[in-house]
């Protein structure tokens, strides 16, 4: 794994470079446009900057699927609520693959894309928390390495690069700071996610050494929408919360917590920060400070009627397999499979330096929500009783 933390010597920054404001851009660069984060990132872009501002998205053809680019993203966004039709003529779709070099374009296309393009924003992630290094490695340490490729191609081009406070082991009594030495968490990462989302930052760290304008951002579990209460479907947070409803039923456990940030906080901070050069060459802890405590929201739960008892952890694992089995439900069964691998992050209290975040956020007059049993209750309640 060490081995694969090494840029290519080709990738080094153009000598000429583009606008270091967002606002500057005039051709943006994003990827990720099709999942959770992306989608509520690409929203934020199109309403903070102007209409001939172009968002060029990178997205994969699934096998099978004969929907093209724009048409997934477009529907990305109005499952969340996020489409507005004047977004059609910004938004330009790309077929590419970032396992692939060169996102799998000819040499011709991906030197035009590199001289078009002024901004970039890299959040595509295959987040699985089972999956093993070499499954993730492709998506997520080669298709780093393509985006630094591209931002590093023609003319320099500053990133913003989303990584994870999953680059470290957990469990420390001393504090994860916000910096970029991060070569002894290494040894301590066991789950394939942080091994290779690792991987992937000492590479964009190289690429900052060589003289690319980058800022990242590390955030912890993305929540749902402050506001909306719009949820990313596939959050594992959540899958714990809906299973809960299914058998009507929750684990009786002090010891798991649910840490959130809004992704509508995040999105909003990763753009306004955007606009100021400053912060290139930062990077930001974005991880809660107070958990809430998962039998809080269990409470809530049970308050509304969406369960009805407490049992034991083993048994609620016992009802998640017997559910499954009986409505054939394939995600119950994966949850109840794959709750050891997790439950890390359920009992994680660590403490995560988010002090020059907060500091960076505070300049821009941007308030951090609380993600209180308040902000649990707007989730139940658009779930459940919409």
């Amino acid at each position: 794994i060490r081995e694969d933390a090494v840029l290519d010597r080709e990738i080094i920054p153009a000598p000429d470079q583009k606008p270091l404001s967002l606002y500057g851009a005039r051709a943006i660069f994003l990827t990720g446009a099709t999942g959770f984060l992306g989608a509520f990132l690409l929203e934020q872009i199109l309403q903070s900057t102007e209409d001939h501002v172009r968002v060029c998205c990178l997205t994969r053809k699934k096998s099978g699927d004969e929907t093209d680019s724009a048409e997934r993203i477009k529907s990305n966004l109005k499952n969340y609520g996020l489409w507005d039709d004047t977004f059609k003529n910004r938004i330009v779709s790309l077929s590419g693959d970032l396992s692939q070099k060169r996102f799998g374009l000819i040499q011709p296309e991906f030197d035009q894309l590199a001289k078009d393009i002024d901004f970039i924003f890299h959040c595509a992630a295959f987040v699985n928390y089972v999956y093993t290094y070499p499954v993730l490695k492709p998506h997520t340490v080669d298709g780093t390495q393509e985006i630094l490729r591209l931002a590093s191609t023609a003319v320099s081009k500053p990133i913003h690069y989303i990584s994870t406070n999953g680059i470290f082991p957990g469990g420390d009594k001393t504090p994860y700071w916000e910096n970029n030495e991060i070569d002894s968490f290494i040894d301590r990462l066991e789950d394939g996610y942080g091994q290779a989302k690792w991987v992937a930052e000492k590479l964009v760290w190289e690429a900052v050494a060589r003289g690319l304008p980058v800022c990242l951002f590390r955030p912890g579990n993305i929540g749902h929408h402050s506001i909306t209460g719009v949820v990313n479907p596939n959050d594992f947070q959540f899958l714990i919360i809906d299973a809960c409803t299914k058998i009507q039923c929750a684990p009786d456990n002090d010891k798991w917590a649910f840490e959130m940030t809004p992704v509508d906080f995040l999105v909003k901070a990763i753009v306004r920060l955007a606009g100021d050069p400053t912060h290139f060459g930062q990077v930001y802890n974005i991880v809660q400070s107070e958990a809430t405590l998962a039998r809080a929201v269990f409470d809530l739960l049970l308050d509304k009627k969406l369960i009805s008892e407490y049992v034991s952890l083993d048994e609620w694992i016992s009802r998640l397999y017997a559910r499954a089995e009986e409505t054939d439900d394939y995600i119950l069964n994966v949850l109840a499979e794959s709750l050891s691998d997790v439950e890390q992050y359920l009992t994680d209290d660590s403490i995560y330096d988010c002090s020059q975040f907060n500091k960076a956020i505070k300049n821009c007059r941007i308030d951090r929500p609380l993600t209180d049993k308040d902000y649990f209750e707007k989730l139940v309640n658009i779930t459940y009783e919409s």
